[in-house]
């Protein structure tokens, strides 16, 4: 029934939801690390741009992609709303994808998502960091991507449903097989914002 659609639905969104905290711990295990203050001084665009050349510079490779975590996403605005001119006003208002073409990079997201981090709380997935990496996702196997998520597929794709109905309850199960693995450790960075 619409129910079962509805209680897979949620053991698909905390299964992605895991691959992501997978990826992030990852990405974070590899990463070589700078720690920034994002104020009324601070220029966060050029702290990243800096971090995304001297990623460059080791490997050849200029990441493609930006992920900042929604404290980092929150203080990049706030150090640009104090500067109160207008190139600031400007870097304030941006959406990532506005930000995307002047960091170089194909595309910038910002993670909200959080996890059950305990019986009564939850947790960000990223908070105050940045990370900068590069993934292609042509599915060519030797192309440079520092992050790889490899999926073995079920007869029905992606992912397989089993239901089982009994008397008093019904159980769902939802197969999936995916490994998310670091193919390349160079290359990463990230920024830790305060």
């Amino acid at each position: 029934g619409n129910w079962q659609e509805r209680y897979v639905q949620l053991l698909l969104q905390r299964l992605l939801r895991n691959e992501l905290r997978r990826a992030v711990a990852a990405l974070d295990a590899v990463a070589v690390n700078q720690a920034k203050t994002w104020d009324a001084n601070a220029n966060p665009d050029a702290d990243v741009r800096a971090a995304l050349a001297a990623a460059a510079n080791t490997t050849g490779v200029r990441p493609n992609r930006v992920i900042y975590g929604e404290d980092a996403w929150f203080k990049r605005s706030d150090a640009y709303d104090t500067q109160n001119n207008a190139g600031a006003n400007r870097s304030a208002g941006m959406t990532p994808d506005e930000l995307a073409p002047r960091l170089f990079v194909d595309g910038v997201k910002v993670l909200s998502a959080r996890y059950q981090d305990s019986a009564t709380s939850k947790a960000k997935i990223l908070g105050n960091t940045v990370y900068g990496y590069y993934a292609d996702f042509s599915g060519v196997k030797d192309e440079p991507s520092n992050l790889k998520r490899f999926v073995t597929p079920t007869e029905q794709g992606a992912y397989r449903v089993y239901v089982e109905e009994h008397a008093k309850y019904t159980d769902l199960t939802v197969e999936h097989y995916s490994n998310i693995v670091v193919t390349s450790d160079i290359g990463v960075r990230k920024i830790t914002v305060s």
